[in-house]
């Protein structure tokens, strides 16, 4: 593993994977595609293997939508807005298979030195290459996840192209080696409804047409959220829980009818009920909650919170 120079916008391997040591084999198949044995993998592509985040499904099946997509040797795109769940979904994927992930954002100054590689020195003085996170993940056989694809740089966007077309990159910057896609290469891209967030542009048909599964990411439905919300935060109030969702429903149709630009997220009610139960619930509500949002929206925000519940005064 090459540390990442400075600006390129990857997932840590602490926060992204598991450890080493955590990683079991149970050998078998999911989804009809055999499970990867984790020694395949060198020390540090094996910390890169998601631990399980616990992504719910919808009546889309998306897990299985990825696994088809996997199997059907595609790439896959997949819209909706922050917080539905998009990237949990594709470490839940790898999770489930063993496969390494590499997240990158594309809206944090990625370019095409730290996408695809770039000249520096070593200890010793020497002129070396260092590949960037596509082609990593083309060598080690990863599951490449791209964060709002829709915010990438067109230099970016190019390099991806040849990937996404041919499995294969010519780098002309490292005496024009050659790099072949590991078989289990795959990107899973994420995109934003350009419609409801500012600075985000809507993706080029040419990139968006490399993409053969394209499946649209939603919110839990209201029942369903307060359940999982309980399940991952590990505390079970099924009243503080329903109230929660429906603060987040309305603040949710806000943001459709632009009174709003912040999305409210499931993790976000998973840690106000975490604060809830240390907490009285105004403070829960206010350090997890109101204060998450731009400081002109926290007085509406506030607002939804007293007509929702009656103990936030």
């Amino acid at each position: 593993f090459t540390p990442c120079a400075p600006a390129i916008p990857c997932q840590p391997a602490s926060t992204a994977g598991t450890t080493t040591a955590t990683v079991s084999y149970m050998g078998g198949s999911w989804q009809g595609i055999p499970r990867r044995d984790p020694s395949q993998y060198n020390d540090t592509t094996r910390a890169l293997i998601p631990k399980r985040y616990g992504f719910v499904e919808t009546n889309q099946s998306e897990l299985k939508l990825l696994a088809a997509a996997f199997l059907d040797g595609e790439h896959l795109l997949m819209e909706g807005p922050k917080g539905s769940g998009k990237t949990i979904a594709a470490y839940d994927f790898c999770h489930n298979l063993n496969l390494p992930a590499l997240r990158v954002s594309c809206s944090d100054g990625l370019n095409e030195e730290t996408f695809v590689g770039y000249r520096t020195r070593n200890k010793e003085g020497e002129l070396v290459w260092v590949d960037g996170a596509l082609i990593r993940a083309m060598k080690a056989g990863m599951i490449l996840i791209l964060d709002e694809l829709n915010a990438a740089h067109p230099s970016v966007l190019i390099s991806l192209h040849a990937a996404l077309d041919y499995g294969h990159v010519v780098i002309t910057e490292n005496d024009s080696e050659l790099v072949t896609a590991h078989p289990d290469f795959r990107v899973m891209a994420c995109i934003n409804p350009p419609d409801d967030y500012a600075g985000v542009n809507e993706l080029n048909q040419a990139t968006e047409d490399r993409f053969a599964y394209h499946p649209i990411f939603e919110y839990l439905k209201p029942m369903i959220e307060a359940r999982v919300i309980q399940e991952q935060s590990g505390i079970e109030n099924q009243e503080l829980s329903e109230q929660l969702v429906k603060m987040a429903t309305d603040l949710r149709e806000m943001k459709r009818n632009r009174m709003i630009q912040t999305d409210t997220s499931t993790r976000t009610l998973i840690q106000c009920l975490k604060a809830a139960n240390r907490l009285n619930l105004k403070q829960a509500i206010d350090l997890c909650f109101v204060n998450k949002y731009k400081p002109e929206e926290r007085q509406d925000v506030a607002g939804v919170a007293r007509a929702v519940l009656e103990d936030y005064r």
